[in-house]
């Protein structure tokens, strides 16, 4: 946290007689204010592990909970925020974390006897030397660590194998694993330079940032054309109702891929209709403020490779996910807008 400023004086004591090397100081520091709508929906969101949640206390508590603070908040933001504290505590106490995952140095069929048995053939190469002994134990060990990566490489391609012939999206990341194994992903070029590790994602992010600035924004709609339509008709949102937020609901696309906030679209519809009254709040607030809440125009930015060259930054496209908070609440405007510009 960055720190705006720090002022240090004296602080008087009376009745107590000061030392002279160790007086007694305030310090007071200002810190910046806290962004609109900055609570914990993005970086700070957790990992969430939804297939060892417990599902059914989670939906006990979410039919059970209060959402006065929703209700009694009278600003867009304020309101979204007490939104998510209550939502977050109920995951919190109701799903795991998921555990930072090291990557291995060692393939993924190599199980702990074989890692074992390689450290332990390691060793024995550097005595091999010393005596015949060492050396047929050295040789001994070769043999079984060799006979053992074997097995377990069968087994491991029978196993995909077998994922692969029923599961299309295994399949397919079968092929370009084989395909594009031989490509190197440590860098990215990009307007002549090579970036890696890290900056690599800064690269992506230049290219991406560039392109949609140099976007031209046109009006996509001209209100004199439309059919049935003259430019004195205004429009305006009107009030959304409770079945407009629940019908918005039940059309997301159950996938398991969540947004900035971590939360995906199947638990919002899972518990579609204890989320339905705050977030018909808090979409009504948005319309008779007009507003839209400052964590919803944030998303998650992933690169997808097209074609060519993995190296080359410009052979990416990026795939934004949206929050899923905001896919409902743009689908009910969208629904509005529609019904104005059609015939």
């Amino acid at each position: 946290m960055h720190l705006l400023s720090i002022d240090l004086y004296l602080h008087p004591s009376p009745g107590i007689t000061p030392l002279a090397h160790h007086p007694a100081l305030s310090i007071s520091l200002s810190l910046p204010e806290r962004a609109k709508g900055s609570c914990r929906s993005d970086a700070g969101a957790a990992n969430y592990n939804f297939k060892r949640a417990d599902v059914l206390n989670l939906y006990r508590i979410l039919s059970s909970m209060s959402w006065e603070p929703v209700y009694d908040s009278q600003e867009v933001e304020i309101a979204v925020e007490e939104f998510y504290k209550i939502l977050y505590m109920c995951l919190d106490a109701n799903v795991p974390v998921v555990s930072q995952y090291k990557h291995s140095k060692y393939p993924p069929w190599f199980s702990r006897d074989i890692v074992s048995d390689l450290k332990l053939n390691n060793r024995l190469s550097r005595k091999r030397s010393y005596s015949r002994y060492h050396d047929e134990h050295f040789k001994l060990v070769r043999s079984r660590v060799k006979a053992k990566i074997a097995t377990a490489y069968s087994s491991y391609v029978r196993s995909v194998e077998e994922r692969v012939g029923c599961d299309l999206r295994e399949f397919w990341k079968y092929v370009n694993n084989k395909l594009f194994s031989h490509l190197n992903k440590e860098f990215i070029k990009h307007i002549d330079r090579i970036y890696k590790g890290a900056d690599t994602a800064n690269a992506l992010a230049d290219l991406f940032s560039s392109n949609a600035s140099a976007m031209e924004a046109e009006p996509l709609v001209d209100s004199g054309r439309i059919v049935g339509r003259t430019p004195c008709d205004p429009f305006s949102f009107t009030h959304i109702s409770r079945e407009d937020v629940d019908d918005a609901i039940k059309l997301l696309n159950s996938r398991p891929t969540g947004g900035p906030n971590k939360i995906p679209a199947f638990v919002v519809k899972g518990c579609w209709e204890f989320l339905s009254g705050p977030l018909h709040y808090i979409f009504n607030l948005c319309v008779c403020k007009s507003e839209f809440p400052g964590v919803w125009k944030c998303s998650r930015v992933t690169p997808v490779f097209k074609s060519g060259n993995r190296s080359f930054a410009s052979n990416y496209r990026p795939i934004a996910i949206l929050n899923v908070f905001a896919k409902i609440f743009e689908r009910i405007l969208y629904k509005q807008i529609f019904s104005y510009v059609q015939p």
